[in-house]
């Protein structure tokens, strides 16, 4: 699909992950030839890929399975914030699966936009509505990053977040999200 997008071979596509932190080589993918404005993020689980790409913008994606044995109370221990928990708990048990994978998915998918990925701390991250349509984060402590603006996905079984950083103006009206067959 990138190759398509790049008007290349996608066998030519070439990738790089440096951390920008410590070099290594597990940070975020990233296009590096040929050379392009396109962003993108991946994300994988059971028998399902979804694909973020933006152009002239950093994007992150996260998709979680519904599984039915899944257990989130330790999900939800170690990754969101103590309002976050008090919220799962007052809901119906029944709803909690699907609020906590669908908190967690916006997370996910904002330090993917930002290049982090878990390097920040979910914990310091929560995810408020904007408008209608979008979630705007808001930061535990004073933080330097440009705004990020979050919108769930809808699919069948899955939680699902795309997550944009709002560079030069862009507003959370201007994301537009297509569905490929």
């Amino acid at each position: 699909m990138l190759g398509q997008l790049l008007g290349v071979d996608p066998s030519r596509v070439e990738f790089d992950r440096t951390c920008p932190r410590c070099g290594a080589k597990h940070g975020k993918p990233r296009i590096i030839w040929p050379e392009s404005p396109l962003d993108f993020s991946i994300s994988v689980s059971a028998d399902r890929a979804l694909l973020g790409v933006s152009q002239n913008t950093r994007v992150g994606v996260d998709l979680e399975y519904q599984s039915p044995q899944f257990d989130v109370s330790a999900l939800a221990r170690q990754w969101l914030t103590a309002p976050e928990r008090s919220i799962m708990s007052a809901l119906p048990a029944k709803d909690r699966k699907t609020w906590v994978l669908q908190t967690w998915t916006r997370k996910e998918a904002t330090l993917k936009a930002l290049g982090t990925g878990l390097l920040k701390d979910p914990r310091l991250l929560a995810v408020s509505r904007w408008d209608r349509d979008s979630l705007r984060v808001e930061w535990a402590h004073a933080e330097t990053e440009a705004p990020v603006f979050v919108r769930d996905l809808e699919f069948a079984g899955y939680s699902a977040a795309v997550a944009g950083v709002a560079l030069e103006g862009l507003h959370s009206d201007q994301t537009v999200i297509t569905r490929l067959p």
